[in-house]
């Protein structure tokens, strides 16, 4: 068996990815920080509840744009972009 290893994805891929994992990650551990009570120690990490609700935020923005790029690579896999005038 061959040593070689094939590369799959490109590293923009890898990067929209792991972008999109991460903030989703954080999304969800920042809002279950704000939403229950036994979770205040989630505060303490972040820099308390307004360190939470600032790194929710920015992490919505980065979600967003990530899934904005994540869904345009996907659909131009798929081959529903087509920017060559050709129908």
């Amino acid at each position: 068996m061959s040593k070689k290893m094939v590369k799959v994805t490109s590293a923009y891929e890898r990067f929209v990815h792991w972008m999109l994992a991460i903030s989703c990650l954080l999304l969800c551990l920042t809002g279950l920080g704000m939403m229950f009570k036994e979770l205040n120690f989630l505060g303490a990490i972040f820099g308390g509840l307004k360190g939470l609700a600032t790194v929710h935020d920015i992490m919505a923005i980065v979600f967003a744009i990530s899934l904005v790029l994540a869904i345009l690579m996907w659909w131009k896999e798929a081959g529903l972009l087509n920017f060559s005038g050709n129908g």
